[in-house]
């Protein structure tokens, strides 16, 4: 009897050590992931006609090409 108990929990260990396993190869599929420290900005008031910029940083903290397709102020 102890014997089949131990059977079985080898294999109730083992599965969950494969599926585990499996879920750890998911998260290394390769993707792009975007960062940005700073994702909104508001401007002092500006006088008409005056020019303004403010750059944003954008770190790709993936392991894939990250491609910037569109931009677009909000």
């Amino acid at each position: 009897m102890k014997f089949k108990f131990f059977v079985a929990l080898f294999f109730v260990c083992t599965f969950f050590y494969a599926t585990d396993s499996i879920s750890a190869e998911k998260e290394s599929i390769e993707s792009p992931s975007t960062f940005l420290s700073q994702d909104k900005y508001e401007f002092a008031p500006v006088p008409e006609g005056f020019e303004v910029k403010h750059d944003f940083i954008i770190e790709n903290k993936g392991n894939a090409v990250l491609n910037i397709k569109k931009v677009r102020t909000g």
